[in-house]
């Protein structure tokens, strides 16, 4: 044991880090630990190709020195190409507070992609952005004004600012559930139902992400809804004696 380990160099220690860099960082995003975009993945790949390149100076190979001058050459290339992608985005204050309720956790590529699907609109009060049993065309996403929910003519929420319209049905591609109007003239940012289904189709993250901030919103309507009906009950019912 002790002879073996006598015989051990630092090119084959340097050899070791790097081989375990490469299969950690493969089997982290096989896991889902860490994204293939960004930076770490490709730092981790540079690290593991510098590592196994200099291992092998006593022992050139130079089959195995091209792959690793390859990887290093392809990482720093996505990093630079990372960084000048991120650098150029740019977010307005009404984009920073509708990614901050809805998508707070999105890098700036994914959220740029999210909103470059949908435009800003203002719509005046009485507006109907979904209607009881049918399907919603949009996803709207309320700044300001406010809106009431009605089910069978009757009023069982109201929703203000940073409130989602059309989640439900995009969750579940059913039908709406209750008609959503406009109190007031309000400003929203709607996105295409279809548009965004074929965009989260091809974006996991995403999805996950929507989804987690949807199942939240909606906790939350239920919540006052039932609020709501409870208050409306209790005010139909006969005064006790």
């Amino acid at each position: 044991m002790l002879e073996w380990n006598s015989d051990i160099t630092w090119n084959d220690m340097l050899g070791l880090v790097g081989v375990i860099l490469y299969i950690g960082s493969y089997f982290s995003i096989q896991a889902g630990l860490i994204k293939g975009e960004g930076y770490l993945f490709a730092g981790l790949n540079t690290a593991a190709a510098a590592c196994v390149l200099l291992s092998l100076a006593e022992n050139f190979n130079l089959s195995s020195a091209v792959i690793q001058i390859t990887y290093i050459a392809i990482s720093v290339f996505g990093i630079i190409r990372f960084y000048l992608l991120t650098h150029r985005i740019k977010f307005s204050e009404d984009e920073k507070i509708f990614l901050n309720a809805i998508a707070p956790n999105l890098h700036k590529i994914q959220a740029r992609q999210l909103l470059d699907l949908g435009s800003w609109k203002t719509k005046l009060g009485d507006t109907v952005l979904t209607e009881e049993g049918n399907l919603p065309s949009h996803l709207y996403f309320l700044l300001d004004g406010s809106a009431e929910v009605k089910v069978a003519g009757n009023v069982v929420a109201n929703l203000n600012a940073k409130s989602l319209v059309g989640e439900i049905s995009c969750l579940t591609g059913m039908t709406a559930s209750a008609s959503v109007i406009l109190k007031q003239p309000s400003r929203l940012f709607e996105i295409n139902l279809t548009d965004l289904e074929d965009y989260l189709l091809r974006n996991t993250p995403v999805r996950h992400e929507l989804e987690s901030q949807f199942a939240s919103q909606i906790g939350q309507k239920l919540i006052q809804a039932n609020a709501t009906l409870l208050t409306q009950m209790e005010e139909a019912s006969p005064k006790a004696i």
